[in-house]
């Protein structure tokens, strides 16, 4: 059991210049083990949210019927059960705390898209789209060309270098949120969670490619031009 270092056990340095190294060691240890533990105790707080929410969807086919015929005093009362206005419960925090990490992590994969040279876009240098951000957009939400394999090689491994340079109980974390978490058997051996959190992290940037307006479309440029 290491001593705290204001303790009148601890020896002195100068008789056992070892020590302190010893008990460095030893609360580096125990905050492994808290750590550990606390990882432990947010897939638990996952399960019990997943477990929650497959409980509710089942009330809810249930309740389909029935809720038409109750008075509307009963379905208010349901209603305030589930709001905003109660406190949340961990299993509801740590889901926030994972998709605003995401969030901020989408946020930097596309910084760095943009940073990308002019001359990586395919649609070359009279192209519109000024960067590779747009034309990844432009290709996600109309048509993808023959060459969106390049895109996708490219995001991806920007997508591996920011998981990559993660502490393994980030990664972990966020993995919790990832479709290999949610597709993973305990029979299937060992996860690899940092290919999965990359796919979820890639997933997620097509998404916001998709969502995004696109600051200029070529096409309607195009017709504006004849």
């Amino acid at each position: 059991m290491p001593t705290s270092p204001n303790d009148s056990t601890t020896p002195s340095p100068e008789k056992n210049p070892h020590v302190i190294w010893d008990e460095v060691a030893e609360w580096n240890r125990l905050l492994d083990y808290e750590e550990d533990a606390i990882l432990r105790g947010i897939e638990k707080g996952i399960a019990a949210r997943k477990k929650d929410l497959e409980e509710r969807r089942r009330l809810d086919k249930e309740s389909n019927v029935r809720q038409k015929m109750e008075p509307p005093c009963e379905t208010q009362g349901q209603n305030e059960l589930f709001s905003s206005e109660n406190e949340p419960s961990p299993s509801d925090i740590v889901p926030r705390i994972i998709e605003a990490k995401y969030e901020d992590y989408c946020d930097r994969v596309v910084q760095m898209i943009q940073g990308l040279p002019a001359d990586c876009r395919q649609s070359g240098d009279d192209s519109v789209l000024e960067d590779v951000w747009e034309e990844f957009k432009y290709q996600v939400q109309r048509q993808e060309s023959v060459v969106f394999e390049v895109y996708e090689d490219t995001i991806t491994a920007l997508c591996q270098k920011v998981v990559e340079g993660l502490p393994q109980h980030e990664r972990d974390l966020l993995w919790l949120a990832s479709d290999g978490y949610f597709d993973w058997d305990e029979q299937d051996g060992s996860p690899d969670k940092t290919n999965d959190v990359v796919a979820e992290l890639y997933r997620r940037v097509c998404t916001r490619a998709s969502d995004e307006d696109l600051k200029i479309d070529p096409e309607e440029d195009a017709d504006s031009e004849r």
